[in-house]
């Protein structure tokens, strides 16, 4: 599986998530990555509705972290099949 940011790819591309920007190189599609930060922000959006107060760190920390127990909750679904 291709993980979105790859050493020594030639694919340049700069994201913006959550309002701060990122440079990277990566072998994905260009559509691949978009949608994967779409997803990033739009899960980062949800936490800052519900906890304004948060800064910038934290807002990621949680938002990896409801990310990560919707991948638990579709590996079990996965896995049960």
């Amino acid at each position: 599986m291709d993980k979105i940011v790859a050493d020594g790819e030639k694919n340049k591309m700069t994201l913006n998530i959550h309002g701060s920007n990122y440079t990277i190189r990566t072998a994905q599609e260009s559509q691949k990555v978009t949608d994967i930060v779409e997803y990033v922000n739009q899960k980062m959006d949800e936490v800052a509705r519900y906890q304004p107060k948060l800064n910038y760190k934290d807002v990621a920390v949680l938002a990896a972290l409801n990310m990560a127990e919707e991948y638990n909750q579709l590996m079990d679904i996965i896995n049960e099949n």
